[in-house]
């Protein structure tokens, strides 16, 4: 288990944790070019789209933080979750269109994701790079709610 407490302990080092106390605290897993991209603020919004309903669908609120955690690496990020939509039987054509100036999502991905049952969809603001966070996570859920 992540324990929500230790996070803060070493975010303290990163930013002003008394922020943190209110909101709820995330841990999303993402893997290159897309974390990369967010990092230098050309993809603004963090989409994940899945056949069942898991988490982040409908977990994720406005305000909360996301802590962003390079596949197999450390936490690198923190972003404060602007705004969210939630699509449940989401076409994902129109997904695509809506969202992929924002998502920067290739073609294979949303082919990979027309199955999709579930869509989430967050407005990442003020991204901050952090001091690298190295956590015991070895399963392999790509999100994270911490408690």
């Amino acid at each position: 288990m992540i324990s929500k407490s230790e996070i803060v302990r070493q975010l303290a080092s990163n930013i002003d944790v008394e922020q943190l106390a209110d909101n709820n605290l995330h841990i999303a897993v993402m893997r290159n070019p897309y974390l990369n991209f967010i990092l230098d603020g050309s993809k603004t919004v963090e989409s994940r789209l899945s056949k069942k309903k898991i988490i982040p669908y409908e977990a994720v609120a406005e305000g909360d933080y996301i802590l962003l955690k390079k596949t197999g690496g450390p936490i690198v990020a923190i972003s404060t979750v602007e705004k969210y939509w939630y699509y449940q039987n989401p076409d994902i054509n129109w997904c695509k269109e809506k969202f992929n100036s924002l998502v920067l999502g290739s073609d294979k991905y949303w082919e990979q994701k027309q199955d999709a049952k579930y869509a989430s969809f967050f407005l990442l603001s003020e991204v901050t790079k952090i001091q690298p966070i190295v956590i015991r996570k070895r399963d392999g859920r790509p999100w994270v709610v911490v408690s």
